[in-house]
């Protein structure tokens, strides 16, 4: 029993040192919502000063250090995987073209509406070389949650190419992973204060505290600052075409 105790307390104290580092701390605040208030403050002064276009250096180490942990707190959720992996590489800034896992795409309702109507089109036509490519849209929404966070605009592709067992459809989701800017919200807009959403934190889950209120375009903002920069993706998969 001793022993047992003895090994909580030696847990307790390297927790409590773990604390004192700040991007702990602050992993520790996202995540349960204590002390919350603070990072909101700071999340809407940055705002202010980035709409000003005076954002300070030390805003420029808030925000990688806050966009890192957001990634790296996505990343210990097996669901949210692929948004994670996808700000890792934003912040990293290669600037490198990926793919995406096409679960994300196949699964959201407004791509599965997308191909229902490409596919319909390319039944009827039933020739090799025959293709549609969606208008651009917001391909994130509602399921898989991944999706809500990893997709944003951009256009997917049926074409009809000859399989090893006939006719198949080569679909290619083509979305440049592209924040917007505060320029960008207040044209499409009229306001820079549009595109805040909420995160979510454990005593907000439990109806006990607020969520964190994040603006959109302070992900722009980080390739503003040469903290991140956009990429390209494409995925592509293949589909077996029956015609009618």
């Amino acid at each position: 029993m001793f022993r047992i105790f003895k090994w909580v307390l030696i847990l307790i104290f390297i927790i409590g040192l773990s604390l004192f580092h700040p991007q702990v701390r602050l992993a520790f605040s996202i995540g349960t919502g204590l002390g919350l208030s603070t990072i909101q403050k700071k999340i809407n002064d940055i705002q202010t000063r980035a709409i000003r276009n005076k954002i300070t250096e030390a805003d420029r180490e808030f925000l990688s250090s806050f966009y890192r942990t957001m990634a790296y707190g996505a990343g210990s959720l097996i669901i949210l995987g692929e948004s994670a992996r996808l700000m890792h590489h934003y912040l990293d800034g290669t600037g490198e073209k990926t793919t995406i896992d096409r679960s994300l795409f196949t699964e959201s309702p407004r791509v599965i509406k997308r191909m229902r109507s490409i596919r319909r089109n390319l039944k009827q036509i039933c020739s090799e070389g025959a293709k549609e490519v969606s208008e651009k849209f917001d391909m994130g929404h509602i399921r898989p949650i991944d999706a809500v966070f990893a997709l944003y605009l951009g256009t997917i592709e049926g074409q009809i190419q000859k399989g090893n067992r006939g006719k198949v459809i080569r679909w290619t989701a083509k979305m440049p992973w592209k924040w917007p800017t505060y320029e960008t919200i207040k044209n499409k807009y009229g306001s820079y204060y549009k595109e805040i959403y909420p995160i979510p934190n454990a005593l907000a889950l439990a109806g006990l505290g607020p969520k964190l209120w994040l603006p959109n375009a302070l992900g722009g903002e980080l390739e503003k600052q040469g903290l991140a920069k956009f990429f390209q993706t494409e995925t592509l998969w293949i589909e077996d075409l029956i015609c009618d």
